[in-house]
């Protein structure tokens, strides 16, 4: 999976305020759970 957003851009002043990864990984772990089901399903 890659990343939705290109973020190399972002200052570094403006990385050390924010906390890493943006979307929080298990939000990440859920969407790819919900492409599998979807990806495998047989309708």
């Amino acid at each position: 999976m890659t990343n939705y957003c290109d973020w190399s851009g972002l200052p570094e002043e403006s990385r050390g305020a924010r906390q890493w990864p943006i979307v929080p990984v298990e939000m990440l772990e859920r969407s790819l759970d919900n492409l599998e089901r979807i990806v495998t399903s047989d309708s």
